[in-house]
């Protein structure tokens, strides 16, 4: 159930973003849209209680979060 609520939400992001970039522009729509799912994420892993990652794993998820939260949405267009 939870698989499938993620693809539909995912099949949404395509199409919400193409409405909002021409609004908001092609920056502020990929950034807005990276911050609100990274909201999500991390509503989820609070409620869920999981626990924090190693220190030793924070600089590998800062770089993978850098290129998605800042390169993806910068290069997309």
């Amino acid at each position: 159930m939870w698989g499938l609520l993620a693809v539909l939400a995912f099949s949404l992001t395509v199409p919400l973003t193409r409405i909002a970039a021409p609004i908001f522009g092609g920056v502020v729509a990929g950034l807005g849209r990276a911050a609100l799912a990274a909201m999500f994420a991390g509503a989820f892993l609070v409620a869920t209680s999981q626990p924090r990652p190693a220190l030793r794993d924070l600089p590998a998820l800062m770089a993978v979060g850098l290129g998605l939260f800042v390169g993806y949405p910068l290069f997309y267009h």
